[in-house]
Order: structure tokens, then C-alpha cells, then sequence
């Protein structure tokens, strides 16, 4: 996520942070944990997933909480993501910062990756008895979604927040031959 907003940063040079749709739950003690994602919708709504904490490549200082409440997040250029306070319009050097906008493509690919099924919740956004069809609209129609696994016998569907391909996850899959993985085609790990 950090390179391809960095990518996105250096073509104009105009702007040196973005701020995130990212926010923390500041009941959490530990200013590592508490963070989830927060778009909002085209119709309105807002969705919300909580965020895995080894996926924000936070910068070398961050999060600090240096100001009382450190509750947003700020990418910024060559750094990572910062802490910043969800408050304010201006990147923590008072300059005018950008922000990353988050789009769902309007035709998506779901190709089969193998079977399996991960084995902790903890990259579940929703589990439901569906059709398979079904199944891959809830992944469609969830930003967050990445991967899918299914059960042609019992139409269990769980989405995931994670690819079973991506090597820091992998460890959290089951090899179980009655579940199918789909992956978006097109989203990165």
C-alpha cells in the first residue's frame, strides 16, 4: 500500500502526505492496536474492517501519540504511515495534504487459487450460507475484500481481508479439499 502511494505522491510532487481512511479506537492502551479502516460508501454508508496490524507499514517513529490523540493516519512520502489527529485538515507540518481514495472496479475477475480455508478469524469479513454466485458478490461488494473461500457442498462462504498467497498469512491456512479459494484478480499483498 505505502509504495503504491508513494508512486501516486511522486508523479505531481505537489503534496508530501495523504491522509488515510484509517482510524483508531483510542480505548485500546496500546497505540499499536485499535486501528480499522473507515470508507465511506458511494450510496452513503460507511464500511468499516478492522485493520491487520502487520499490514500498516508504519514509519520509523510512528505511532507515537505525541499530540493527545494521535487517532488518524497520514502516509507520507519516503516515510510510511504516521499517527496524526483525525481532527485536522492539514498534514502535521501545516501543509495541505491529499487523501487516497478507495474505489471498488466495476468488473472484477475471481479466479480459482487452490483449496483451503484460513483457520483463524482474524481476516474473516463475513461468513454466510450463500450460493456461490452470492458468495462472490459479497466479496464484489466489500472494499476490503480480497480473497473468498467456498464450500460447493454446504454453501459455507467466508470472505477474507488477506490472500492465502500472501506468504506473511499462508501459515493461517488449512488444506481442506471441500472449500475453494477465489482471489480478486487485480489486488496486491
Amino acid at each position: 500500500m505505502v509504495q503504491a502511494i508513494s508512486k501516486t505522491m511522486q508523479k505531481g510532487r505537489q503534496t508530501q502526505n495523504a491522509f488515510l481512511a484509517g482510524l483508531r479506537n483510542t480505548s485500546y492502551a496500546d497505540i499499536k492496536k485499535g486501528w480499522y479502516w473507515n470508507t465511506t460508501m458511494p450510496d452513503g454508508s460507511t464500511a468499516v474492517q478492522p485493520a491487520i496490524d502487520s499490514n500498516i507499514l508504519w514509519g520509523p517513529n510512528d505511532p507515537n501519540n505525541n499530540y493527545p490523540v494521535e487517532d488518524g493516519m497520514n502516509a507520507g512520502l519516503d516515510y510510511g504511515i504516521m499517527d496524526i489527529q483525525s481532527k485536522y485538515a492539514l498534514d502535521p507540518a501545516g501543509r495541505v495534504a491529499g487523501y487516497i481514495c478507495q474505489f471498488a472496479s466495476p468488473q472484477w475477475n475471481y479466479s480459482p487459487r487452490g483449496t483451503g480455508r484460513f483457520t483463524t478469524s482474524l481476516y474473516l469479513i463475513k461468513k454466510s450460507t450463500v450460493i456461490k454466485q452470492a458468495c462472490i458478490m459479497q466479496c464484489h461488494r466489500s472494499v476490503f475484500c480480497v480473497s473468498l473461500a467456498f464450500n460447493l457442498v454446504t454453501n459455507d462462504c467466508q470472505t477474507y481481508a488477506v490472500s492465502p498467497e500472501d506468504p506473511r498469512f499462508a501459515a493461517s491456512v488449512t488444506a481442506e479439499s471441500s472449500y475453494q479459494f477465489f482471489h480478486r484478480d487485480g489486488m496486491e499483498f
